[in-house]
């Protein structure tokens, strides 16, 4: 037994249990000599990282994403909440709302576009009316409801190591409340809040700030958005996937107004899928060749499932083009590779990629 404690909490069969006690060490000795059971508990690989060398730090992060949420309408739902609280807010300037006007001009907006859209040149204290919003909404707070599986999907994207962060137009104090209330504390890492930025969404920095924070490239990044406003916001970071919430909008809308995939609730994504998503499939390469070969009719496109080979620089992969004479014309076809590593990086410092392109 070493002297100093070698676990961090151990449950005795008859179910007492120490947490982090200088005297730990001792009860194991106890148990020991009272021969108790130890029983191993074989660790998922997938789930735990060692950072004690330079090579392992570097498969950490090579393996790890950060996911990057807006908060209302993306993780839970408010809306019925925002649409009572901006009815009375509004009433006072003698507009009343309706379903139409609450989803065109003030459903992903900050408070200060709101007015601007609603109420131009009208000599507002801004400050005074997101405070009145605040304390109505945080009176009605427990009326909101989690999108479905979304915390169960912070808390998988939590355990296998990846970075979750908040990107919302909530002010801070809101923003705070219902992270506390849903119980997403312990897989948050920071909340950046929009109209903290010198630019809110529409525009990039919201996004961009919290891949600054995180020290990540933005192709190690998957935004999660429902509204038009927000989606904007992630799409121009051009992230490795940006997917939208069916709340608001359907599947066709989402996807008309950038998004790369879209989904009704977090029971319809899957992890794996996602670390694996491209943007670039068969029928697009398809397109993008007939698009760029005009000197031949060309009958069909058959491109092969096996690589020719796959690197850090591109992949080469091996294409048939079948002419209207049914001549058949054997190429190839090179697709970069965007991910960032540390060969893909030193690559492009000494201009590899420039030399493939030349190629």
């Amino acid at each position: 037994i070493s002297s100093q404690p070698i676990f961090s909490t151990v449950v005795l069969d008859n179910g007492i249990t120490f947490k982090n006690e200088p005297y730990i060490s001792c009860v194991i000795s106890m148990m020991i000599k009272e021969k108790h059971l130890f029983t191993g508990i074989k660790l998922n690989t997938n789930n735990v990282f060692n950072l004690g060398t330079p090579k392992q730090l570097k498969n950490y992060i090579d393996n790890t994403y950060a996911f990057l949420f807006d908060l209302d309408g993306t993780l839970v739902n408010t809306d019925n909440i925002y649409y009572d609280v901006w009815k009375i807010i509004l009433k006072k300037f003698n507009i009343d709302i309706t379903k139409d006007i609450f989803e065109k001009y003030i459903k992903g907006n900050n408070d200060m576009n709101v007015f601007n859209m609603l109420l131009p040149n009208t000599d507002i204290n801004i400050k005074n009316i997101s405070d009145i919003k605040d304390k109505l909404f945080l009176e009605n707070i427990e009326k909101l409801t989690l999108i479905k599986n979304s915390y169960e999907f912070l808390q998988i994207v939590k355990l296998l190591g990846h970075k979750i962060c908040i990107v919302t137009s909530c002010n801070r104090t809101v923003a705070n409340k219902i992270v506390e209330l849903c119980k997403f504390n312990d897989f948050i890492d920071f909340i950046i809040v929009s109209n903290e930025c010198s630019k809110p969404k529409p525009f990039s920095e919201p996004y961009l700030c919290a891949m600054k924070k995180y020290n990540i490239e933005n192709n190690k990044c998957f935004i999660f958005e429902d509204s038009k406003t927000g989606i904007l916001s992630g799409k121009n970071t051009n992230p490795k996937c940006l997917i939208g919430i069916e709340t608001s909008y359907n599947k066709e809308e989402l996807v008309n107004v950038g998004t790369n995939i879209s989904i009704n609730d977090y029971n319809d994504i899957n992890i794996d899928s996602l670390i694996n998503f491209t943007d670039i499939t068969v029928d697009k390469i398809k397109t993008y060749i007939k698009n760029s070969i005009k000197q031949f009719n060309i009958k069909s496109i058959i491109i092969d499932d096996e690589k020719l080979k796959g690197g850090y620089i591109s992949d080469v992969l091996n294409v048939t083009l079948i002419l209207d004479n049914n001549v058949e014309k054997h190429c190839v076809i090179k697709i970069e590779n965007n991910n960032v590593t540390g060969l893909s990086t030193m690559a492009k410092n000494l201009d590899l990629y420039g030399r493939e392109y030349y190629f």
